[in-house]
């Protein structure tokens, strides 16, 4: 089994999101975001004060007020436990620079 999140359809949301396909204990890394930008867009997602990231599955994560996920630097963190299946969202005001 892929480590990796997949990218599949959301009925919820109308939109592609971003999901696990593994279980994932409350903080163990998720991924990791590469690929810097200076292009600040709603594709991006900030991870230090003037830099942003346009990565291929972090630009499908949504944000929630009720994250799975933490930012931590370039590290998506787990919140809390999940299952295959379970959408990896987080909060841009929880992001640790």
């Amino acid at each position: 089994m892929s480590i990796l999140p997949i990218v599949k359809w959301c009925i919820n949301k109308n939109t592609m999101a971003l999901f696990t396909r593994r279980n994932l204990i409350k903080s163990s890394t998720v991924f990791k975001l590469n690929n810097d930008s200076t292009i600040k867009n709603g594709s991006t997602i900030q991870i230090g004060p003037t830099t942003h990231i346009v990565d291929a599955f972090g630009s499908f994560m949504h944000t929630s007020e009720s994250p799975t996920c933490r930012l931590h630097g370039r590290d998506i963190i787990a919140q809390i436990d999940m299952l295959p299946g379970d959408e990896l969202t987080y909060d841009p005001k929880q992001t640790i620079y």
